[in-house]
């Protein structure tokens, strides 16, 4: 009989196994082998021998059936341990995954939150140093790969602005630094634009100094200006409200123009000083109401010159504007010292005290005892400093009264006074 030296433990429990049950194989059998006795001595050893290979043979054929089974078994086990191996390690993946994916949303969320918290010395560093972005690269984690198409897209689309691409690596120390370098932009624009409001609260508190103060200056150089010549602010108030009864109201122009036949030099008086031509074109009664009066030069018809070049006609002509009475305030009057009393009192000091301005302003106005219901021309002149003026009227600046039915030349008057 073969003999076999055990491998292992298994290999040994195997060959047990196998030769009990052929032991008991041949008990229930009661298998008795007959042999054949030869004359041969030598034919007796073969059969010895071939009964003895038999044995061994069948037990080899059992060892090796369990053997199988038992590395069935074992592969059996195996592939169960794979499968559970398989399904930990996809277990794992996915914690895996889920842990990156996790580690990422952490890191960026740190990313943004380091960003937004920049310190003193790092701000100060960023200013004055230029950070190298060349030289440090990003890690990238896993991420999908685009075709070369969805990748021009994107990368168009990030150009143009019209999309955000989401961090697909984890940030660097040339992405903190950017990061660090923007914080600090973005609080150094709102600093400025705090500092820009500033000044333009500035400016403007500036600016309106300035009015104020060139108001200021006005009102000094004219109250130094009627100071010297005699005259007191409120004389000219008086005077200013003189003025603004005998406007047109709402601007009305409608009268008489009358073409004079040569050059009034820009006075009506002046070319007729007795008003012949007013009171022989006026159509309703002047003793009713007041009338203004503006001299004026316009481009008449198209002549041929001296000079042989076509040249439009100068003519001179001459305007009336009905006005109605004035009326002052809360205050019944039939004459002019009346209605303006202060003015005519301040007027009557300053001419007194030497001021040949407040003489000058006592002719030009109607006479104090006069009546103000009508009957008065007043005359007009055109003013170049006012001629941009929204109201038309106001372009023009009073310059005398005179009495329509006896009028009396400002040299005549101011005699008189």
């Amino acid at each position: 009989m073969a003999s076999f030296t055990p491998i292992n433990d298994e290999f040994e429990q195997a060959r047990i196994r196998a030769e009990a049950d052929l032991s008991t194989s041949k008990q229930s059998s009661k298998f008795t082998p007959t042999l054949e006795i030869s004359d041969s001595e030598g034919d007796e050893s073969d059969l010895e021998d071939e009964t003895e290979f038999s044995k061994d043979e069948q037990l080899m054929d059992i060892l090796n059936d369990s053997l199988d089974e038992s590395d069935e078994e074992d592969s059996k086990s195996s592939m169960d341990e794979d499968s559970e191996s398989d399904e930990d390690s996809t277990e794992m993946n996915l914690d895996h995954e889920q842990q990156n994916t996790t580690d990422v949303a952490m890191a960026e969320s740190k990313f943004d939150a380091e960003g937004s918290k920049l310190p003193e010395d790092q701000a100060a560093h960023l200013k004055t140093n230029t950070l190298n972005f060349e030289e440090k690269s990003s890690t990238f984690i896993q991420a999908p790969k685009l075709s070369f198409h969805d990748l021009e897209t994107q990368r168009r689309q990030i150009l143009c602005g019209s999309s955000k691409y989401v961090s697909m690596y984890i940030s660097s120390d040339a992405d903190k630094d950017l990061k660090f370098k923007v914080t600090a932009l973005h609080k150094k624009i709102q600093e400025l634009e705090e500092a820009k409001k500033r000044i333009e609260r500035e400016i403007e508190t500036c600016e309106h100094e300035i009015e104020v103060a060139g108001k200021l200056k006005i009102k000094q150089q004219v109250s130094t200006l009627l100071t010297h010549n005699g005259l007191s602010p409120e004389l000219m108030a008086e005077f200013d409200a003189f003025c603004t009864s005998i406007e047109p109201l709402c601007n009305k122009r409608a009268g008489e123009s009358i073409t004079c036949f040569g050059d009034h030099k820009n006075s009506y008086i002046k070319y007729d000083p007795a008003l012949e031509l007013f009171k022989e074109n006026v159509e309703d009664d002047y003793n009713i109401c007041h009338y203004r009066c503006e001299a004026s030069k316009i481009d008449g018809p198209w002549v041929i010159g001296v000079s042989g070049v076509p040249e439009p006609k100068k003519e001179y002509i001459v305007e009336f504007w009905p006005i109605k009475p004035p009326v002052k305030r809360g205050r019944k009057a039939s004459t002019w010292g009346e209605l303006f009393p202060l003015l005519y009192q301040l007027a009557l000091t300053a001419a007194g005290n030497g001021s040949e301005a407040a003489l000058d302003m006592l002719v030009a106005i109607p006479d104090k005892d006069s009546s103000c219901k009508g009957g008065w021309l007043f005359e007009y002149e055109f003013d170049s400093t006012l001629k941009n003026h929204a109201i038309v009227s106001k372009r023009w600046r009073f310059r005398g009264s005179y009495l329509v039915e006896k009028p009396v030349a400002a040299d005549e008057r101011k005699k008189k006074f």
